[in-house]
């Protein structure tokens, strides 16, 4: 089996059942033990990193750490596997232990996010009710913690990086030696990473994701390692057209809501979506849509551009 290697490096691709992305990049750093990521959870997953730890002259067993960029099951799906065949230490940011969601309370979350939203009334089929399943994510005590400008190893060569945004608790991995970013989903090649917000989140993901960008574009960085699509360089080049598109954004909401007042749905139908029109999304995607909306229009709401107000339990927005 051909492996990609960077230095001591190895890039595995770890199978993602029924999800567009395909697979999750995890990076094993040989010289320290060590996974970035995991991979969602299911049995392909499972053998595939079996398989490329043996082709990488390695096994589970000899797994010293596990860092996570971040909780979402796509790259945590793996951790108790992890646990149960190694003895490796799993870490990730602090902000996590603050953050904790059940299957039933995020099934009443969305319920009620949607009538918030605008939505009249929703419907979970049986394959909805099993996305809801694979979205919460469990926590675990067993986490250690880290914090921004930590390091993974005493001879201080990978550093922690807190870049809130496509979560509170998203770390990346700066590699002062290879001048490598592990960006986990931070920065993509190709995709703009979903920033959205709750309605139970008191935070302000765009603003901070904004924050997170500018940090990373201060680091000498000759080569980027995500944690989806392929490894690329030009790291300033791909921020400027992730801030580019976010600004593009924030006028085109602005723009909706000077015709008038409108809900968070009433918004997102109006606005351009490179996966489908708003009427033909599937019922997960809008809702990941709307939730990216709102995110933006809590970012220009606090900016003093847009104003909030609360009717009937849903909320409106106008200039």
């Amino acid at each position: 089996m051909h492996l990609k290697q960077f230095g001591d490096i190895c890039q595995f691709k770890i199978p993602l059942i029924r999800n567009p992305l395909k697979y999750t990049l995890t990076y094993f750093i040989k010289s320290q033990n060590t996974l970035i990521d995991l991979g969602g959870e299911s049995e392909e997953a499972k053998d595939a990193l079996k398989r490329q730890l043996l082709a990488a002259d390695s096994s589970l067993s000899k797994i010293e750490k596990v860092v996570l960029t971040h909780l979402h099951r796509d790259h945590s799906g793996l951790t108790n596997y992890l646990k149960e065949n190694s003895n490796a230490t799993i870490y990730t940011h602090y902000v996590s232990r603050n953050y904790s969601i059940e299957n039933n309370d995020l099934k009443e979350l969305i319920l009620k996010e949607f009538y918030m939203f605008g939505e009249n009334s929703i419907i979970f089929p049986k394959i909805i009710l099993h996305q809801i399943q694979n979205k919460s994510s469990s926590r675990s005590e067993a986490y250690v913690s880290l914090n921004d400008n930590d390091y993974l190893d005493s001879d201080k060569r990978f550093q922690v990086i807190w870049t809130p945004g496509h979560a509170p608790e998203h770390i990346c991995i700066y590699d002062n030696q290879l001048k490598i970013l592990f960006s986990g989903d931070h920065v993509l090649p190709r995709i703009t990473p979903h920033i959205s917000l709750h309605i139970n989140e008191k935070t302000n993901p765009l603003k901070d994701y904004i924050e997170s960008l500018e940090k990373i574009k201060k680091l000498d960085i000759k080569l980027v390692l995500p944690a989806h699509e392929s490894e690329f360089k030009d790291l300033e080049k791909r921020v400027e057209g992730i801030e580019k598109h976010h600004l593009s954004r924030l006028e085109e909401i602005k723009d909706t809501v000077r015709k008038g007042e409108k809900t968070v749905h009433q918004i997102s139908s109006e606005l351009s979506w490179k996966s489908s029109p708003w009427g033909f999304m599937p019922f997960w995607i809008k809702h990941m849509a709307a939730c990216e909306t709102y995110a933006h229009l809590i970012y220009l709401r606090n900016r003093g551009d847009i104003y909030e107000s609360i009717k009937n339990g849903r909320l409106y927005y106008k200039i």
